[in-house]
């Protein structure tokens, strides 16, 4: 059998196991001994298949490709097609495809995708803050990508965000390079983009979000941002893609109301692992609103202040508790939808 010891160097996203690869494995009914959690993530698909073969060629019978966000944001492309071909071709070995997406589906009796959140490093706690709470909502930001400069653009326009807890790097060159293509043409957008970057004053300890080596818990929520404001607006990585990650989690495990920017069905994939979505605050019809209607409803619901949110919080404690304990419960159903389409 395979260690980790004997792993070679230039594969070090590979694992003979953890947790998760061996829950889902488990779950498929593969023998764990002649199993690999091979780490993908990003990786290019012809890299993913060298080294399947290398591992093929070990004895492996089962393979976990491991978090990979890849997948939902090549499918339907002729790269994608050709990959599961090639997966589906090597019918004596088993795939178990682990997403960062939504779906959870089964392409051959030897390929099975799921969506699920990367669970190696959450641990569960109960809502720490229960009082009253001094902020209403925040916005935190790193990587300008162009929905989140749109957003931040269209509250600054709106004088909103001396009431938020806000924060908005300028990053990397490229990303600004798309929000400058995309947004140039929106009334006020250089103005706002020459006063970048901007920090909410109330952080005395993290250092300037410019920082490259700032070093952080992905799913703490000790922070003023999460455990003292009523909502957390937030975004995923993709505006156009399924994207499901520590992002989405911390407002339920902070006992926030959350207010996503995300692509069409996020918040569908939310309520079916069982959240309260606020479909009341936000619409009925907000998950499939396009980004630039979705921007103009947060808009409006910021606008009406902190008495407004406030409110809405309190009426809605009960299911705000009730998100928080239902991140015990995600990780079993998202093994649970795997299971009936196996």
């Amino acid at each position: 059998m395979l260690s980790n010891k004997n792993i070679p160097q230039e594969f070090i996203e590979a694992s003979v196991l953890d947790h998760v690869a061996e829950d889902l494995l488990l779950t498929c009914n593969c023998n764990t001994d002649t199993s690999i959690n091979l780490g993908v993530s990003s990786l290019l698909f012809v890299t993913i298949k060298e080294r399947i073969e290398y591992f093929i060629d070990k004895g492996i019978k089962s393979f976990v490709l491991g978090n990979t966000d890849t997948w939902p944001n090549m499918e339907g492309s002729d790269q994608y097609s050709d990959f599961i071909n090639y997966l589906e071709s090597k019918d004596n070995i088993f795939f178990i495809i682990q997403t960062i997406g939504y779906d959870t589906k089964k392409h051959a009796d030897n390929v099975v995708e799921i969506g699920l959140v990367y669970f190696n490093a959450f641990k569960y706690q109960p809502i720490e803050n229960t009082d009253k709470r001094d902020f209403a909502f925040s916005f935190l930001n790193h990587f300008p990508k162009y929905f989140r400069i749109h957003l931040g653009l269209e509250l600054w326009k709106n004088n909103l965000l001396d009431d938020m807890l806000f924060s908005q790097s300028v990053g990397d060159q490229i990303f600004l390079e798309e929000a400058n293509e995309k947004l140039k043409h929106i009334d006020g957008y250089e103005d706002y983009i020459n006063a970048l970057p901007f920090k909410y004053e109330y952080d005395t300890v993290v250092k300037s979000l410019d920082d490259k080596n700032l070093k952080f818990d992905t799913f703490s929520v000790s922070h003023t941002a999460f455990n003292n404001t009523y909502a957390h607006i937030y975004t995923e990585s993709e505006i156009d893609k399924q994207v499901c990650t520590e992002k989405s989690i911390k407002p339920y495990l902070a006992g926030q109301i959350p207010i996503p920017l995300t692509p069409p069905g996020h918040i569908q994939n939310l309520k079916e692992l069982g959240f309260h979505t606020f479909d009341d605050l936000l619409g009925n019809d907000y998950d499939n609103l396009s980004y630039e209607n979705k921007i103009q409803k947060i808009v409006d619901i910021v606008s009406k202040g902190q008495y407004n949110i406030e409110n809405y919080y309190n009426k809605n404690y009960t299911k705000i508790e009730q998100n928080n304990i239902n991140l015990q419960n995600m990780y079993n159903k998202g093994l649970t939808r795997l299971r009936k389409v196996l």
